[in-house]
């Protein structure tokens, strides 16, 4: 149990399905919905804009009621920023699926005067043939 929380580990155990949806409040406008199948989810009622929004933090037992608890304060936080909670999940989860398609491949160039061009997706870097000397020569006196 969190020193803070309303819900203990039993209550949350106790909590049978019923015909329909309901909601055990946790307070902070964090609940735990427990759905007609046994499922329970941790979700966070905000206003943001001017409207009522829910954030979807996870599945329990896998989001605990310390961890949901600290993902409800991260939210305020950030509602205290003026980001909403909900596009800043969908931009991070965005982000790693963008990052886990981007091919970590390098394009080497070399050019006729010695110098060499590296490309990785749009960027560009061109080293001309006496900075790569200058480089070596720098890495010579370090060793």
């Amino acid at each position: 149990m969190f020193p803070h929380s309303k819900l203990k580990d039993a209550d949350i155990l106790a909590a049978k399905p019923k015909l329909k949806s309901y909601k055990l409040s946790e307070g902070g406008g964090l609940y735990l919905l427990v759905t007609p199948y046994g499922a329970k989810y941790w979700r966070l009622k905000y206003r943001f804009a001017g409207k009522e929004k829910t954030y979807s933090i996870g599945v329990y037992p896998q989001v605990t009621i310390r961890m949901a608890i600290m993902a409800r304060d991260d939210a305020k936080d950030s509602l205290s920023c003026g980001i909403d909670p909900v596009e800043n999940k969908k931009k991070i989860k965005q982000a790693k699926i963008t990052r886990n398609k981007t091919p970590h491949v390098f394009e080497y160039i070399l050019h006729q005067d010695g110098g060499i061009t590296v490309k990785k997706h749009k960027q560009s870097l061109t080293i001309a043939a006496n900075e790569i000397e200058l480089l070596l020569n720098i890495l010579k006196l370090s060793l």
